[in-house]
């Protein structure tokens, strides 16, 4: 091995391990073939950012939950756009341009939008050959800087506490029930600092479920399989549950059901409380 590949494998996990701990994906569309990013690369004769290649070969156009930027006084959500997608706008760009419309400057390189009218770029236009553009968002013709890099912008994202406030209060609102207070402590601490650390319970890594999901999550499984629960984690197998059946003194226990069949239901724990106790988390 060359000390050129010992290098390139040692960047390829820092910047794993930066992405794993700095964004929180939802959902993606699958990864991306690197092939096709250096052809993107040169054809308009540029280099996109080390880590935005990494992380659209691993999370092609992934939407995140910690997903608010802030630029001056202003708050924003970011969307991350599709491979596929940039190929299509510089396309369109590029056309406006030969045609005499008007349109995004020479030199700027889409690879979000915040769900409307903004679009975030890379900026290459005073040196086309920096390899950490800064980043700017376009609106309506008005030009706003957002960082001095693609790192910069990852280490900014944070999640929206009062939406996260507002989906607790829904859950609680539809689903007719008064969630443990320490359990909402939890969530907003885990959500908005803690979501890449990792908890286990015994030898499995505990994934806790986004308020936003939870009642979606009460709508698909117990349609099918449970009733009367409210899953907020998850491992490889099993579903970690409030069991509405079982409340006892304003206390709901915690049931576990197997993540496959939904059969044979456990207590594990009296309370939140207790159940975080016997969790272990890995630094």
């Amino acid at each position: 091995m060359t000390y050129g590949d010992e290098l390139d494998n040692y960047l390829a996990v820092a910047d794993n391990d930066f992405l794993i701990k700095n964004i929180k994906i939802d959902r993606d569309g699958g990864k991306l073939s690197l092939s096709i990013i250096r052809l993107f690369e040169r054809y308009y004769n540029i280099k996109l950012p080390r880590l935005y290649v990494r992380f659209m070969t691993q999370h092609n156009g992934a939407t995140i939950e910690n997903n608010i930027f802030k630029y001056g006084d202003y708050t924003d959500s970011v969307c991350f756009s599709e491979f596929g997608n940039v190929i299509s706008l510089m396309e369109s760009i590029r056309y406006d341009r030969e045609h005499g419309y008007d349109t995004y400057p020479d030199l700027f390189i889409p690879f979000a939008d915040d769900g409307g009218e903004g679009i975030l770029f890379f900026d290459y236009s005073k040196d086309p050959n920096i390899i950490e553009p800064r980043i700017v968002m376009i609106s309506e013709g008005n030009k706003e800087f957002i960082a001095n890099s693609f790192e910069d912008f990852i280490r900014s994202l944070s999640v929206d506490l009062d939406s996260l406030k507002d989906q607790l209060n829904q859950i609680e609102k539809e689903l007719n029930v008064q969630l443990p207070e320490t359990y909402k402590r939890f969530c907003i601490e885990y959500c908005t600092n803690n979501f890449n650390k990792i908890f286990c319970y015994k030898y499995y890594k505990l994934e806790f479920i986004f308020p936003g999901k939870i009642l979606w999550s009460v709508s698909d499984w117990n349609k099918d399989r449970f009733e009367n629960v409210i899953p907020f984690a998850a491992d490889n197998n099993d579903l970690f549950c409030f069991d509405l059946t079982k409340v006892r003194n304003e206390t709901i226990p915690i049931v576990i059901y197997n993540n496959r069949s939904g059969l044979d239901a456990q207590v594990i724990a009296n309370s939140f409380e207790e159940f975080i106790r016997m969790l272990h988390d890995v630094e």
